[in-house]
């Protein structure tokens, strides 16, 4: 009535990644620049060259402002490469007894520790052309104060600056990212099978599982590349059933899986992708399975 079994499982993974992406975006930037101080200077300038001799002269200049719509086509590469490291032991031992005449219990126990580490390297190019076109400056209608000599009035046609290209690449590395976590977890199972009848069993079964956390590759800030490990209670009943000798099975379960830190992949922002922890997370829901024979098999998930 009593059977037994024991276990051990370990492994040791490398994965090598290499991320290529390539990032295509315009910007348009307007700039408003008062060029009062400059125009006055320049206008005083051609005014003092074309008097005969040297005379004092105020001269007012109203507030000139040079106006610049600058559009820009951005394209960005980015390469990241990643290797993560994964060392794991599971340590299991299984039992059922059926003492009782149509009943068996099962348990279990199983210890398993994971242990986990990423180094991650980034670099990003960026190349940027950007074309600056001015608006149109005014003619200024002014008069110089000559004082005694009278006032002399005159138009100052401003000159409009011609438009600008501009290239410029950005060569980027981010710093080297190394990190290293490892989890320890104890998990047990719990079930009861009742065989109603020859042909008919109930069941029921309840487990603690696991999930290990990681790290996200492709994210630069540190504070979202880590995320924890995720927890389950996991239970299900049933029925289990088959008839015209194994001919026709049909079956029946009601599952409700209890999870925190519930593992959940987001983008962030346009580039980066990672994986966050959902505080808590329930699933439930009813399966429904039949199967005749070699042929058709019909299956409802609620």
């Amino acid at each position: 009535p009593f059977q037994w079994n024991i276990g051990a499982y370990g492994s040791r993974s490398k994965i090598h990644g290499e991320g290529l992406r390539n990032i295509f975006t315009q910007q348009q930037t307007i700039t408003e620049t008062d060029i009062t101080s400059e125009t006055a200077a320049g206008i005083r300038q051609s005014i003092a060259a074309e008097l005969p001799y040297p005379i004092p002269f105020t001269l007012h200049v109203p507030r000139v402002v040079l106006t610049s719509v600058s559009d820009s086509d951005i394209a960005i590469q980015q390469i990241t490469t990643h290797r993560i490291e994964e060392d794991s032991l599971a340590f299991f031992a299984g039992s059922s007894w059926s003492g009782w005449e149509s009943v068996t219990l099962h348990g279990g126990l199983r210890f398993e520790w994971v242990r986990r580490k990423m180094v991650r390297d980034k670099v990003s190019d960026t190349d940027v052309v950007t074309v600056t076109n001015f608006e149109p400056l005014p003619t200024l209608a002014l008069e110089a104060d000559l004082g005694y000599f009278g006032s002399i009035p005159f138009t100052a046609p401003l000159p409009t600056p011609e438009p600008l290209v501009t290239l410029t690449n950005i060569h980027e590395r981010t710093e080297r990212q190394v990190f290293e976590e490892e989890w320890v977890h104890v998990t047990p199972t719990l079930g009861i099978d009742i065989q109603v009848s020859e042909q008919v069993m109930l069941y029921a079964k309840s487990t603690y599982a696991f999930k290990p956390g990681g790290f996200s590759a492709y994210v630069d800030d540190p504070k979202y590349v880590e995320f924890e490990e995720e927890r389950v209670w996991a239970s299900e009943i049933g029925v289990k059933s088959e008839w015209l000798n194994g001919k026709v099975v049909a079956n029946i379960a009601a599952f409700y899986n209890d999870i925190e830190n519930y593992q959940v992949e987001r983008s962030i922002g346009t580039t980066d992708y990672a994986v966050f922890n959902a505080a808590k997370a329930r699933t439930y829901g009813l399966e429904v399975e039949s199967r005749e024979g070699e042929g058709s098999i019909f299956t409802l998930i609620l």
